[in-house]
């Protein structure tokens, strides 16, 4: 398949169905088998993805905050297939301010930090109706003090019942080696 992340990860891109097949099966919630054919019915079906690479696959970075966190929302925000004005910044504002977004809602996401950005994507998610999250090296490219609130933003999320699967590649990687290397 293409799309190769790195040696010995995994070898599929977000546009590709290998992602959503891997968590197709049934949910002790619904107590059904859920088949999805896509990024569209993995949404409708609760499930967000964050990705490895946020910027080329989760953000769209010449839009703003409010923008991306309203991206997958733009059907149910719409009206006669028109976006009332304001409505994106009415949705994006709590959700920036509940992850502790460091930026306006109007700032190009381009300019903001790896964590912020992570954040941003996330913010996408919170937004809507998601039950199951997959994380997706959540934690890379950020700061430490964004890696410790992207945790305890994981936790608050268990906490209220979701699932979370998370993809640790360079973790594990880096404990085979230290396996086979030892000091």
């Amino acid at each position: 398949m293409p799309g190769s992340s790195a040696p010995g990860g995994p070898s599929w891109r977000a546009s590709s169905p290998a992602p959503t097949a891997a968590i197709e099966g049934r949910s002790s919630s619904t107590a059904a088998q859920v088949h999805l054919r896509g990024p569209a019915d993995a949404i409708a079906h609760g499930i967000g993805l964050l990705p490895e690479d946020r910027k080329a696959q989760g953000l769209v970075p010449g839009l703003t905050v409010a923008r991306n966190i309203a991206l997958p929302h733009g059907r149910r925000l719409a009206r006669l297939g028109v976006l009332p004005r304001g409505c994106e910044a009415a949705l994006a504002g709590p959700i920036a301010d509940e992850l502790r977004v460091k930026a306006t809602a109007t700032q190009a996401v381009r300019l903001l930090s790896g964590g912020n950005q992570q954040k941003v994507v996330l913010g996408k998610w919170l937004a809507g109706d998601v039950r199951i999250f997959i994380f997706d090296e959540p934690t890379r490219g950020i700061d430490v003090g964004a890696k410790v609130e992207i945790y305890h933003l994981m936790n608050r999320l268990t906490a209220r019942g979701a699932g979370i699967i998370m993809i640790l590649v360079g973790a594990a990687r880096a404990a085979r080696d230290e396996r086979s290397h030892p000091r």
